[in-house]
């Protein structure tokens, strides 16, 4: 199962969306677009974007606004195991 997963950067990272796909395409395809077009909650205006492809799996971005620049990350991930409390798989 893939997944993409939008983590903005602050004094820690927080992910901020997830979104499930059908495969690895649509989540290549997805990532590319949240890339270009996610706008961070703070920010009223984009005036510039900037995007750097990290690895094969994900982007980072800058987004200049008015008032300040803010930080975020697009990633591509598989998710390979869920666990329960205990570290038994969860169907």
């Amino acid at each position: 199962m893939w997944w993409v997963l939008v983590e903005r950067l602050g004094e820690h990272w927080t992910i901020v969306e997830s979104h499930k796909t059908d495969g690895r395409q649509a989540a290549d395809e997805l990532a590319r677009r949240l890339a270009r077009e996610f706008k961070p909650r703070m920010m009223m205006r984009v005036q510039q974007r900037s995007i750097w492809r990290a690895g094969e799996d994900g982007y980072f971005i800058q987004v200049d606004g008015l008032v300040g620049t803010d930080y975020f990350r697009v990633l591509v991930a598989e998710l390979v195991e869920r666990l329960d409390g205990r570290g038994n798989p969860v169907s």
